[in-house]
């Protein structure tokens, strides 16, 4: 039951700190310019191996 739970909390928890520092808009699903980023620069590096 506290996994279930935690697996549940987690993204919230996640979205939160991502709001905190100014990577998602208030409605958590969508990232800021800089948010997009950092997103892209980790695909790119996960994609091309740098």
């Amino acid at each position: 039951m506290r996994l279930a739970l935690a697996v549940l909390l987690l993204p919230l928890a996640v979205a939160r700190n991502w709001y905190k520092r100014g990577l998602v808009v208030k409605d958590f699903q969508h990232p800021t310019t800089s948010g997009a980023a950092m997103i892209a620069a980790a695909l790119f590096a996960g994609l091309v191996g740098r």
